[in-house]
Order: C-alpha cells, then structure tokens, then sequence
C-alpha cells in the first residue's frame, strides 16, 4: 500500500508538461511560395539516348515560413528551433527578431520525404521552455500552426 502511495507521489514529477503556445500576438507570421528547380536525386540512372524531359530537373513549389517576433517578455533569453524532434538552430534572443524556416519543396512534405513538423520554442532565463510555436504539415498539403490551419502549400 505504502508502494502505491510513494508511486502516486511521484509519476507526476516524470511526466512531461506540454509547453503553451506562444500568443498569437506575440508573433507574424509570413509563407513564402515559389517555384524552384530541384535537382535531379543523386541516385537516379540516367539514359544518355533518352529524349524525353524525365532527365531534367523538374520546377516545383517550394515553401519557406518568415517568422516575426516585434518583441519578447521580460527574461527571455533564447529561441531554439526543432525539426523532426532534433535541434536546428538556437539563438540568443536581442531585441525584436525574424525567423526563416526552410520547410523545401511542398512535395517531399506532403509525401514524408523531408521531415515537415517544426517547434519554435522560447526559453527563459532558467532555459525552461515558457512558449512554443508548432508547425505542421499534413499528408493532404494543409498547413497548421499551434492546431489552427493556416493555409494550404
């Protein structure tokens, strides 16, 4: 009974809290949609006779999100960007900020080639996350920011 009890007492010190989402006014939030050149894929067999287009490069749509932060709260000190569960990048918050994330091309997300979720975090003092930015994109091409869609790429 005592084990019962000490257990209790103690899983919800293990459990992970989820991080809020940062205010939607705290933030804005730009998609940049345009036509790039993807490079033919580095494994890919090649017929020098072959007259057909398959042996170019295709143009497809290629997406990057611009991200705004005009300011931040007293004791913030960084921003770490995470994609796919790894780190990306981490910078030392000074002042108001833009962000860049380079999702690539619309395709390899919607079909699960390149990773597509991204989590901005931002850390206080401490390093304790006190505020998140989620971004998704789903299998259909709909894009979602903190579980609101955002638009479609």
């Amino acid at each position: 009974m005592l084990i019962i009890a000490i257990l209790f007492c103690v899983i919800p010190f293990f459990q992970e809290t989820k991080v809020p989402f940062l205010a939607e006014d705290q933030y804005s939030y730009e998609v940049d949609f345009y036509l790039k050149k993807k490079p033919p894929s580095p494994n890919q067999i090649y017929d020098i006779n072959e007259k057909q287009s398959s042996n170019r490069a295709d143009v497809l749509p290629y997406v990057k999100l611009h991200f705004t932060f005009p300011q931040f709260e007293d004791g913030d000190k960084k921003i770490q960007i995470y994609r796919a569960g790894r780190i990306l990048n981490s910078k030392k918050i000074k002042g108001p900020m833009k962000i860049t994330l380079d999702m690539g091309y619309s395709v390899d997300m919607k079909e699960g080639v390149e990773p597509s979720d991204y989590v901005i975090y931002i850390l206080n003092d401490e390093n304790i996350r006190r505020a998140c930015i989620e971004i998704s994109v789903k299998k259909n091409g709909e894009l979602y920011i903190n579980d609101t869609k955002s638009g479609m790429i």
